[in-house]
């Protein structure tokens, strides 16, 4: 992949699985000279429950997202990478992972962690290392 990725995607989900997924992103970012987007979505399926009960836990978490992000981003700067930026969205995270902010940024890979789901979550829900898997129009890179 040298020389090809020149933006490259991670989401975050603060899984030990889309941890590795980062320390990958940065080490493909640095060898590629690529601009690193550090990605991570609020799933709008348990957000909303919780934050219509509590606005205040609402605010704290997005608060505590954005930090989240932040601390990542000095990582990979501190790894040496020029050029990162962080994306923080409230949605679905199978589709903004997959194509949504894909095109928006111009992303060509995508780094995943393998999914940290049980074999019945995947069959119940589905991963969405699975989704972006088939779904993603540019490369994908899956860590296991």
């Amino acid at each position: 992949m040298k020389n090809k990725s020149q933006r490259i995607l991670v989401g975050l989900d603060g899984s030990v699985e889309s941890l590795k997924a980062l320390d990958k992103a940065i080490e493909l970012a640095y060898s590629n000279q690529a601009e690193l987007v550090i990605a991570h979505i609020i799933d709008l399926r348990s957000f909303s429950t919780a934050a219509s009960l509590d606005p205040e836990w609402a605010d704290a978490h997005q608060q505590g997202a954005e930090k989240f992000l932040n601390d990542f981003a000095q990582e990979a700067k501190d790894a040496g990478i020029h050029s990162v930026k962080t994306v923080l969205e409230m949605g679905a995270p199978k589709v903004l992972l997959s194509t949504t902010i894909p095109q928006k940024e111009a992303i060509d890979l995508i780094v995943i962690g393998a999914t940290g789901m049980s074999r019945l979550e995947r069959i119940l829900m589905g991963s969405v290392s699975q989704y972006i898997i088939g779904h993603s129009l540019c490369d994908v890179y899956v860590v296991r």
